[in-house]
């Protein structure tokens, strides 16, 4: 009904076809997106590919394939009749509910999912109605997204740097990491049609730098290859490295340098030398092992041409097929939990018409990082909101972390959050994948000249309000608590100049925070030796507050 208005049993075969063209690849054959408003002539030659196929395989005969080919294809939205309340949220759910059912009762999923629609079942959701609202009237609000004259998704917005820059989409899912129960999914803008495509499960697009902490960091603590205190050499990388990557010579967002940095500061300011050269120090296949196995990123490419078994992907999130809010959110949930991965899921039982159980619906737990490493990262994911890249997420009292995340020609912006009792992720960009968020100036309906919002000057920043104000209603009522530290964790006054145990002339000295034995023994070796303790101890929040991703920052860490 989304594209012809009207069932399905009652569309035509030339309808049927585009149908089937658009399930092939719904992003690129969208009938709705820009490209294909201004020339669907791609969505029809793939039409006249399917009805070739239906011909030649004897499902049309040569009348029907002649007549298909010749009717004019007119696409009529459905009225306001299909639209359901959480749809965004029930579609997905089904899903997983037909997927279950069928495996349990050796049933194909069409039979299934005509079973649970004939057979009088309740599906008893994990949904949160309340979070479920807020976050769909989040993603809703047009402050959030770059000037416009009006709502409608497919007016075009007047940009110094793009005349055609239209509104992008967004998407957003939250879930309990402690027990894997999705409580809020919303997979767009404006009104959720049946049966149209969820940005939230459905579209992997490039996570940009919100992957660093599952693809490098993460893997760097849990394997010992580096600590918070670890220095990082921020400096232009070698030729043969380029040389051997193809040309591939990566830059930081404001295409500076800050020498010797340590880890902490690189994730705090989002800088990414230092995320590519500890990749290099784990190696490609470490990497994709966390990816994979530990945090369940599924749509990994390890084979073929084009395969994610290199920098560019796992140290800057430039995946080839990209990632989902929703696996996002499962994966920083890992953090949270302590080191268990725990597999979402949108329903707790289905009861047949007599409230029997017939389908029942637990965590899937595995853990896949230590205690200390999980904490250590939560920790250093505080740092980003409390002054780094992320300060927009700022959530009061409530002790956060999180991550921005910007893709290559800011075409993507991701914020991965969590906080002791949720995760959650945001993602905007375009249908098209074509056109960037950005959006540093505009013009009003009189010609006159404005300049964009601060939260809108950045493609990663872009989301973090959203997040913020999704997470402030999950929080309400809830009480103030930090994220739990393990016993053993152990503390060290470290000089974030050279990484090592802080004499009482290093400036700037704080407390880091390690797994036992990976703590630095050695005295700093850059400023003056003294046999004294420093002189007081300072937070180990950084010593500034770091720009936002993508302006200019002259601070010297």
């Amino acid at each position: 009904m989304h594209y012809f208005g009207k069932d399905v049993s009652k569309i035509s075969i030339a309808q049927g076809a585009v149908l089937a063209a658009i399930t092939q690849y719904p992003a690129k054959y969208n009938p709705y997106s820009p490209e294909n408003l201004k020339n669907p002539e791609k969505l029809l030659n793939r039409q006249k590919i399917v009805l070739e196929k239906m011909y030649e395989l004897g499902k049309i005969n040569k009348q029907q394939y002649d007549e298909a080919c010749n009717e004019k294809i007119v696409f009529t939205k459905a009225q306001s009749t299909s639209q359901t309340a959480y749809q965004w949220f029930i579609e997905p759910a089904e899903k997983q509910v037909a997927k279950d059912f069928a495996a349990k009762y050796g049933i194909s999923t069409s039979e299934a999912q005509q079973k649970l629609r004939t057979g009088g079942y309740t599906i008893h959701l994990t949904l949160d109605q309340d979070i479920q609202k807020k976050a769909e009237e989040a993603i809703n609000d047009d402050k959030k997204y770059p000037k416009i004259k009006d709502s409608n998704m497919s007016t075009w917005a007047s940009n110094a740097n793009d005349p055609k820059l239209i509104q992008p989409q967004a998407s957003a899912a939250l879930l309990d990491p402690k027990t894997g129960e999705v409580l809020a999914l919303v997979g767009g803008r404006g009104k959720h049609p049946l049966l149209s495509y969820n940005r939230a499960t459905d579209i992997p697009r490039q996570p940009g730098s919100s992957i660093k902490p599952i693809s490098v960091y993460a893997p760097g603590i849990e394997t010992k290859t580096i600590t918070p205190a670890t220095i990082i050499d921020d400096s232009p990388m070698p030729d043969d490295f380029v040389a051997k990557n193809n040309g591939w010579n990566p830059q930081n967002y404001d295409g500076k340098f800050s020498g010797n940095v340590t880890v902490r500061e690189a994730i705090r300011r989002s800088i990414n030398i230092p995320a590519v050269k500890v990749e290099l120090m784990l190696g490609a296949n470490t990497s994709i092992d966390f990816l994979k196995n530990k945090f369940h990123i599924s749509t990994i490419v390890t084979s073929g041409s084009t395969n994610d078994k290199n920098a560019p992907a796992l140290a800057l999130g430039g995946l080839s097929k990209g990632t989902t809010p929703l696996e996002m959110a499962a994966a920083y949930g890992v953090f949270v939990n302590g080191g268990v991965y725990s597999e979402p899921y949108f329903y707790t039982e289905v009861t047949d018409s007599k409230g029997n159980v017939i389908l029942e619906k637990k965590p899937n737990q595995q853990r896949v990082l230590s205690q200390k490493t999980a904490y250590i990262m939560c920790d250093m994911l505080k740092t980003v909101i409390q002054s780094g890249t992320g300060t927009m997420a700022k959530l009061g009292p409530m002790p956060a972390g999180g991550k921005t995340g910007t893709s290559e020609s800011h075409t993507n912006g991701w914020f991965a959050g969590i906080t002791p009792y949720y995760s959650c992720v945001v993602w905007m960009g375009h249908d098209s994948n074509q056109y960037p968020i950005t959006n540093r100036y505009w013009k009003d309906e009189n010609g006159k000249g404005h300049p964009a919002t601060a939260n809108l000057d950045l493609v990663g920043g872009t989301c973090a309000p959203i997040w913020k104000e999704i997470m402030l209603k999950a929080h309400e009522g809830l009480p103030v608590k930090d994220f739990t530290r393990p016993s053993d964790i152990v503390t060290v006054k470290i000089c974030p100049a050279s990484g090592k145990v802080a004499t009482d002339k290093c400036p700037n000295a704080y407390n880091e925070i390690f797994i036992p034995g990976t703590e630095p023994v050695a005295m700093c070796d850059i400023h003056s030796i003294s046999t004294e303790p420093a002189e007081k101890e300072k937070p180990d929040k950084g010593n500034e507050e770091a720009p936002e991703e993508g302006k200019q920052n002259n601070a010297t860490p």
